[in-house]
């Protein structure tokens, strides 16, 4: 995953749109957890790194 540079790719902000639009609110790169995950999803206690 080193040579992927950018944040926000395409394939990303379409899957982050869908959830949105289905009602599920997440969190961006938490700084308080170890590592920033790149989605939290704070109600289900769910991290996608």
């Amino acid at each position: 995953m080193s040579v992927i540079k950018g944040k926000s790719a395409k394939p990303e902000l379409l899957v982050l749109k869908f959830r949105f639009s289905r009602g599920v609110r997440y969190r961006l790169n938490h700084p308080r957890l170890l590592g920033h995950p790149d989605m939290v999803l704070r109600g289900q206690m769910i991290i996608v790194l």
